[in-house]
């Protein structure tokens, strides 16, 4: 993204219930997912690209959702397949995760209180029959 913008021009990004919509969203999407990579201090830098006066909490909005979706990526790849052999998940760092971070996360993932509460959302969200098939919307 930060190629195109060599003349200081930034994108002009609509917005539909709280979520970028139109030709650049999708650029604004993927610079969320690297900035969560690098890290959230960095979010700012996308500023420099992207025109989002007032529009501050769906930026951050947008942050969190991506931040969750690469956490559960990173438990998932990461953590899930040692089981309960959390010295083996801290041994197999991620390329793009420092070690620090992950024993932050491996740490939380292995608490009891995490795993209660996990199992408590796990157990609640088998309890909602309503089917929510209509993409992503606002309630």
């Amino acid at each position: 993204m930060a190629k195109e913008f060599k003349g200081g021009k930034k994108y002009e990004i609509d917005w539909l219930n709280g979520r970028p919509i139109g030709p650049h969203a999708r650029d604004l999407i993927n610079e969320y997912a690297q900035v969560v990579l690098i890290e959230v201090e960095m979010t700012w830098l996308i500023m420099e690209y992207v025109k989002v006066e007032g529009r501050e909490q769906e930026i951050w909005r947008q942050m969190g959702r991506s931040y969750s979706n690469y956490r559960d990526h990173l438990k998932t790849k990461w953590f899930k397949p040692y089981g309960e052999a959390t010295e083996e998940a801290r041994a197999n760092v991620p390329p793009e995760l420092g070690k620090d971070d992950l024993n932050f996360l491996v740490d939380l993932w292995s608490k009891q209180d995490y795993m209660d509460m996990c199992l408590i959302n796990k157990e609640n969200q088998s309890k909602n029959d309503t089917i929510h098939t209509s993409g992503s919307k606002c309630f």
